[in-house]
């Protein structure tokens, strides 16, 4: 994240009118944080001069910033990992550290695995499964073993800690699912020869992907996941454009 000294940021917030009226929070939900939030005069203006929604726009700019914060309270090392660990009773409010990691990690590849089975494994047995976590994972030291002793192994791994965040973590598995299938997801523009059926395809590939993660949307924030799939293949603008 961009880190700016306070005058600085002092000096940005007075010229863009941006104002945030902490003391006004009762509580850190997200209503109260919205309401809290001041854009400023120049961020209307820049609305009206695009020709666009400044309440839409405010709104999904707050969304986007909260949600890049949540993300970046998950960038654990593997030693908070560890702490989590350690002390799983300790409590947060109304939740403990040992909620927070079941929540928001994956222990191993394998319950990660395991994790999609319903969705897209269903048909795999353990050896293809993984197999494709070593594809998707090739630099967890857990994947030089077998997944059958990853279930005695209670010893904590830290190269994997790279990759057990579940926010964001459909997306190389959804990837690899549609390269093994044959599935298109994405095409460079100048190789699209037919746009009816290359656009059909797109769509009909785009509405998988995401009717999987409303499935999941209970269990866990899917946010990441349409970020990173609109980053990869900016479907989801093509297609609300077209």
């Amino acid at each position: 994240m961009l880190h700016l000294s306070k005058n600085v940021r002092s000096a940005v917030y007075k010229s863009l009118g941006l104002e945030l009226n902490i003391q006004e929070l009762n509580n850190f939900d997200y209503e109260n944080i919205n309401k809290s939030i001041n854009m400023g005069i120049k961020f209307k203006e820049i609305c009206e001069q695009l020709g666009l929604n400044s309440n839409k726009v405010r709104r999904y700019l707050i969304k986007y910033v909260l949600h890049q914060l949540y993300e970046y309270s998950l960038d654990l090392s593997p030693e908070e990992r560890g702490m989590l660990d350690k002390f799983g009773d300790e409590p947060i409010g109304d939740i403990t550290f040992a909620d927070v990691t079941v929540t928001e990690f994956f222990y191993n590849p394998k319950e990660y695995m395991e994790y999609y089975t319903k969705p897209l494994l269903e048909k795999n047995n353990e050896q293809d499964k993984e197999k494709i976590a070593i594809r998707i994972f090739p630099k967890a030291s857990y994947l030089k073993t077998t997944f059958k002793s990853l279930e005695n192994d209670q010893n904590y791994d830290p190269n994997w800690f790279n990759y057990s965040k579940k926010s964001g973590s459909f997306l190389p598995l959804y990837f690899d699912y549609a390269q093994s299938h044959r599935i298109p997801l994405n095409k460079q523009a100048h190789k699209i020869s037919n746009i009816n059926k290359d656009f059909g395809n797109f769509v009909k590939n785009t509405t998988k992907y995401l009717d999987i993660l409303e499935e999941y949307d209970e269990d866990g924030n899917c946010s990441e996941d349409i970020l990173r799939f609109e980053r990869k293949t900016g479907l989801l603008f093509s297609l609300k454009s077209s």
